[in-house]
Order: C-alpha cells, then structure tokens, then sequence
C-alpha cells in the first residue's frame, strides 16, 4: 500500500438506524453514532456502509425484510466525521427509486459523498476520488446480495446499485493504479450470521487485491468475521452491525395477501462491528481495530476489538470448500422450519414459507454453493 501522509482511513460498517427508538433520537437531536467521533480524526477520511435509505417513503417490497431510516441519520454521520458512505446493498432500494433519491438528498445537504449508486449504471460503479495528506483515494462500492422481486441494480437508463461486476470492478482499479491512486473497495456480500468468509469470498477477496485493491470492506453477514493481511493489503470480510435496531420487528405479506409480523431481539454477536483504520504514523503503516457494540439505550458503545475479532484458526479444522452449502442448508432449515416447531409461526401458514419457488431458490443456491466448492463456477454471485 502507498505510503499515507499523517491521515487514516477509517472504516465504519452497517448501520441502520431503523425502527421508533431511533426515529425518537435523531428527530430530538440526539446521535447514536457519537461514541464514534473520538476514532475519526480531522484529516481523516471515513467510510460507512449504511444499509438502509433515508426516506418518509413506504417500502416496496411484499416478500422480504426491508429497512428504512430516519432522514436525521446523515445529520449524525456528519456530526461523528463520515466523509463517505458505501450504498452497495440489498436494503437502499427497499422503498424504491423514490427512496433512493430522498437519501441521497439527505446525504447532499450534509456534505457526504457516496460510491455504489447513481442515476445509471456508468455512475453508480464509477469511482469517487478524495484527497488527503497529498494522496488520492479512489474508493468504489458493489453488491453481491441479489434482490429479484423488484428493480435494483442500476441500468443504462434507470437509477439503482452497482452489482459485483469482477471483469468491470478489475478494469476499474487496474485503471486508478495506474493513476496512483491508493483503491478502497467495500462489497456487500457473504452469508449472514456466518463469522467466517466461504471460500470463494476468500479466492474473490485475493483476487481484487492482485489488481491492486489496498483496502477491501465487506459487510452483509451482521457479524464480525476476521480480518486478513494479504499481500500487504487489508481485508475486512465483514464489520458486522455498528447500529441495528434491537428489538427488529418486520412484517411481509404472505401470498394470501395475510400480514406476517417478526419481532426478534439482537444476539450479543449481531450487536457488535469492527472499525478499522488505516494510515501512516512515522512512516509505518499502521493497522489498528476498535470493537463497538449497541448498548441496551440504543447508542454505540467502544469495545476492546480482541473480545469480538474471530481467528482463522477454527477454519484449518474443516472442509473448507465445503462450508458455505452445509452452512446454507443449516441457515434455510432454522429461517424456514423450525420456527413452526417452536411455535413463531402458525402451521397453516406453511406453506407461505414452504412453496415451490422458494424451494427451486433453495435448490439453486445449494447447487451453485457446491459448484464454487468444486471449482466449476468461479463466483458465487455470477
């Protein structure tokens, strides 16, 4: 990585600040991301991943858990020293187009840049320079989480996210190496609750960094997973929640049209992020960890990062390749059945979880897990 001149980055991971509680906060005043001012220092550029949209608007989506939060929440990212947020995820567009453009107004008025979405596909994958300590920091943002039931990804005349492009993602940071620039890359992506990376996230994450991406932040998983030093380079598989509502209630309509209401609280796993920074002091490079959790009030908290940063030691004692489709199944099992055993949901309601196109989507997910563990596909996400 190139030498950065008495400047960090800092990266922050998702945070969405959904549900009344916060809604009560921001709109008083209040900022729950405060703790987080003293890790951003003034010539620092930080990024976060925030995973909701900004918007009074309703949800469009009738099938899945969707997001949304309060416009005030880039009031307090402006207040803590974000500079820069990723939008590359599977919940900015739950309330659709107009949703979107509501959030990036809200992040407009308060001075914050974004990567990963834009008015067409050209600028939602293009790639946003900032300068700092006489360096320029090309950061670019991309979405491996499909969302199929409404559009999504941008196009070459529609709004939306940059998809996990690997051939155009390459050419992108090939081209700003070229230029000198140090390349800072956040992909949403990798299996939920899960804390480590499948295999082939590992053999992607390798691959970004050998045409030159220095920094890579990944998020989707809602848990830490660790973090590696490949070739000089820093990766960050998943930060986890930095703010996430606790108790999560969601509703969806099943497909009698019944409202189908969730209300869970947050594990002690799912309450915890990493923040990691990335700079220079004397000439060294230097890579420091912070661990944060949502405290019962709501607000983050710091955390000393050794109580929550996994090892890779639990990984050499499996078959490797193999995990992410037997971890996929255990994951399907528990969302889909077991709720009915342990009577969250109504038996006659089962086949509203239980149908066949749900299954066909199990079935492809299980087949395409495998053929990435076997090396006949290269992605999980083509």
């Amino acid at each position: 990585m190139k030498t950065l001149k008495d400047f960090k980055i800092v990266a922050i991971g998702d945070i969405a600040a959904a549900g009344a509680t916060y809604e009560e906060i921001l709109n008083a005043g209040g900022n729950p991301l405060a703790a987080l001012k003293e890790l951003i220092g003034e010539n620092d550029i930080s990024i976060a991943s925030v995973e909701s949209p900004m918007t009074t608007m309703k949800p469009v989506f009738e099938n899945k858990c969707c997001l949304k939060s309060n416009k005030n929440l880039a009031r307090a990212l402006r207040e803590i020293g974000v500079k820069v947020v990723s939008l590359a995820n599977n919940h900015v567009m739950d309330c659709g187009i107009e949703g979107l453009f509501d959030t990036l107004e809200s992040l407009t008025a308060n001075g914050i840049r974004w990567v990963g979405a834009g008015m067409d596909i050209n600028e939602a994958m293009s790639a946003l320079i900032m300068e700092a300590g006489g360096e320029k920091i090309a950061f670019l943002a991309a979405t491996g989480v499909p969302v199929a039931s409404k559009p999504y990804y941008a196009s070459i005349d529609s709004p939306g996210l940059a998809p996990l492009d690997l051939d155009g993602i390459s050419e992108q940071v090939r081209i700003l190496k070229s230029q000198g620039h140090i390349v800072v890359l956040s992909v949403h992506w990798g299996m939920e609750l899960y804390h480590y990376p499948i295999y082939n996230q590992v053999k992607m994450a390798h691959y970004f960094v050998n045409q030159g991406v220095d920094f890579l932040i990944g998020n989707h998983a809602h848990v830490v997973q660790p973090v590696e030093i490949f070739k000089g380079s820093v990766i960050a598989y998943c930060q986890g929640n930095v703010l996430f509502p606790n108790p999560f209630g969601w509703a969806i309509k099943g497909q009698r049209g019944q409202v189908i209401e969730r209300r869970d609280f947050l594990s002690d796993e799912k309450r915890y992020s990493l923040v990691l920074t990335v700079g220079f002091e004397g000439g060294q490079q230097r890579v420091e960890y912070f661990g944060t959790f949502i405290g019962e009030d709501q607000q983050v908290k710091l955390k000393d990062a050794r109580d929550i940063l996994p090892t890779w030691g639990r990984m050499k004692r499996y078959p490797w390749r193999f995990i992410g489709p037997v971890y996929s199944f255990y994951m399907e099992i528990g969302l889909r059945i077991l709720p009915f055993f342990e009577g969250k949901n109504d038996w006659r309601n089962f086949w509203t979880k239980i149908n066949f196109a749900n299954f066909k989507a199990f079935c492809r997910m299980i087949i395409r897990s495998i053929s990435v563990a076997l090396g006949w596909r290269n992605s999980f996400y083509d």
